[in-house]
């Protein structure tokens, strides 16, 4: 056996691009992914970058309680 792979034998991938109707087909799938390619260059250098947001420290959050508890109440009169 050789040694190529699994998808040359048979000729199944040489004899895909050799009819005439496949060639068209591959040089428009070739300016489609072309076009994808550089709309989606173009979409990520338009992006801002994205900022990530600090983490929360431990513990912050039984400080405000505390602080909120001593705290007291002002009721209007």
């Amino acid at each position: 056996m050789s040694n190529r792979g699994t998808n040359h034998q048979h000729g199944l991938t040489t004899m895909k691009f050799t009819r005439p109707k496949s060639k068209d087909r591959k040089r428009r799938n070739k300016e489609k992914a072309r076009e994808r390619r550089l709309a989606w260059q173009e979409s990520v250098s338009t992006k801002a970058p994205v900022v990530k947001k600090p983490a929360p420290r431990k513990g912050a959050g039984k400080a405000k309680k505390a602080a909120a508890a001593k705290k007291p109440e002002v009721v209007a009169a």
